[in-house]
């Protein structure tokens, strides 16, 4: 029943730009999402469709609050397109850790990672020179550890 109902707030969004971004991811990933997707995904479905959609078109950053855990899907990324520069958590509290993060990696190819999320508070403490060596060591992709007000460009 709740498969059902999520299939239907996807369908019948405010905007109909809305209705077709969600309403095919709906019909193509609810089906084997486990319960803590769920969870993430119907609250997604609560915030106002203007917000994801600027969100989704790269006309406004997403925040980083709603950054998620490892999930299969990061994969399609890497596989539908080439992505130069991808941001990646990896404090571990409230979003993935840098192991994790060493696989997202991988999934999305990208060819410059940069760590996020990490070092700003004990619970999200971690190294992010290990995540450097891990995923250089096992992928193609270059990471580039930022300092506090950095900035890059690639």
């Amino acid at each position: 029943m709740r498969r059902r109902r999520l299939l239907f707030r996807s369908r019948h969004r405010g905007i109909r730009e809305m209705d077709l971004l969600l309403g095919p991811f709906a019909d193509a990933r609810l089906k084997n999402m486990t319960e803590s997707e769920l969870d993430e995904y119907e609250g997604w479905l609560d915030i106002p469709d203007q917000q994801i959609f600027a969100w989704l078109t790269g006309a406004e950053a997403s925040p980083s609050g709603i950054d998620t855990a490892l999930f299969g899907d990061l994969e399609l990324i890497g596989r539908r397109h080439a992505i130069d520069v991808a941001l990646m958590p990896i404090g571990g509290h409230y979003t993935m850790d840098r192991h994790d993060a060493v696989e997202a990696a991988r999934m999305i190819g990208a060819r410059q990672v940069i760590p996020c999320h990490y070092d700003t508070f004990p619970p999200i403490v971690t190294d992010a020179q290990a995540f450097r060596t891990d995923v250089e060591g096992s992928t193609a992709s270059e990471v580039i550890v930022l300092a506090p007000g950095e900035r890059h460009a690639p």
